[in-house]
């Protein structure tokens, strides 16, 4: 993981939680190895989310398997872990799962394509929780001064996802 762009912020409070794990297994267990972004969106319903234009109470999920459908319990937290992803994606062109997660059962890389208008809607769900992190779910669940330390993380993954796009 030390070799990783986005090492400084991922496994502390970016790529450490359930959703996070369970972002990995929509990688993990799809038949692919590479991945538009758009086609992630619409996968794991990003899409109909930033659509509506509300994050915070989004159905975020993904078909594990025929009959067996995995669930995010926070969209903040999709949205900020896959800018993550993506991030280590441009950078070094692909990423393999186990520099994500040793523990994985997962033995395969993750390559994304993207345009700028995919990558605006992930930097806008970030502006939208970096100017108000009050108002999510996450909030709820941490105090005050992890708050601000994920808000600085996300300004950071915000602002180097923003040098693809110029």
């Amino acid at each position: 993981m030390e070799n990783l762009f986005i090492n400084k912020w991922w496994g502390n409070y970016i790529g450490g939680c359930d959703d996070s794990f369970l972002l990995l297994d929509y990688f993990g267990t799809s038949p692919s190895d590479n991945w538009s972004l758009k086609q992630i969106y619409e996968d794991i319903h990003l899409d109909s989310a930033f659509e509506s234009g509300d994050i915070e109470n989004a159905d975020l999920y993904f078909e594990l398997e025929p009959g067996l459908e995995g669930n995010f319990n926070m969209g903040i937290d999709v949205i900020i872990d896959l800018s993550a992803i993506l991030l280590e994606c441009l950078h070094n062109k692909q990423v393999a799962i186990r520099d994500l997660d040793k523990s994985s059962e997962y033995e395969k890389n993750i390559t994304i394509s993207t345009t700028k208008q995919d990558i605006l809607l992930l930097k806008n769900g970030l502006n939208e929780f970096i100017n108000n992190p009050q108002s999510s779910e996450l909030a709820v669940m941490v105090g005050e001064h992890e708050l601000a330390e994920i808000v600085h993380d996300c300004k950071a993954v915000n602002d180097e996802l923003g040098a693809f796009i110029k």
